[in-house]
C-alpha cells in the first residue's frame, strides 16, 4: 500500500504480569491472536523471572481501509499456558483502529493471576473483555 498508506492498530502494545496467588509465575507461554479480514495473526513469548510478558503494537498500513467508512471488527486474544494448561487471559472485539482503546486510552497494561477465574470485566460504560486479566 506504499508509503502514503495510514497506520491502523490492530492490537495496542501490551505489558503484564502473569501471577498464581499474587507470586509471579516465571516461564509461563503467553500467545496472542488476532482476526482482522484475512489476516489471522499470532505470536508468543515467554514469561520473565518476576512473571512479565510484553507485546509490541500489531500494525498494518492501508489508505482503503482508513477512508472507506466501515466498522472494523478485530478479534483478539490472549492465552496464558502454565505447563499443558491454558487459561483465557484476554478476549475482546475492538472496534476501532485507535492506539490503547482496548484499555480506554491509557497504556495496556494487564495483571494476570491463573488462581481467578475468567469473567467479563467492564472497560467503560460500553465496552468489556473477558478473561483473567484486569486492567491496570
Amino acid at each position: 500500500m506504499g508509503s502514503f498508506g495510514k497506520e491502523l492498530v490492530l492490537f495496542s502494545p501490551v505489558n503484564g504480569v502473569v501471577l498464581e496467588g499474587g507470586k509471579p509465575v516465571p516461564g509461563a507461554t503467553v500467545t496472542r491472536m488476532l482476526q482482522w479480514k484475512e489476516l489471522n495473526m499470532e505470536d508468543q513469548v515467554t514469561t520473565s523471572d518476576a512473571g512479565e510478558f510484553s507485546f509490541s503494537a500489531k500494525t498494518v498500513k492501508s489508505m482503503l481501509w482508513r477512508i472507506i467508512p466501515h466498522n472494523p471488527v478485530i478479534m483478539q486474544s490472549i492465552v496464558v499456558h502454565v505447563g499443558e494448561k491454558p487459561f483465557k487471559a484476554w478476549k475482546f472485539q475492538k472496534g476501532n483502529y485507535k492506539l490503547n482503546s482496548e484499555s480506554d486510552g491509557r497504556a495496556f497494561r494487564v495483571r494476570c493471576d491463573i488462581q481467578d477465574p475468567a469473567r467479563s470485566h467492564d472497560i467503560n460504560d460500553l465496552f468489556s473483555y473477558f478473561g483473567i486479566c484486569t486492567l491496570q
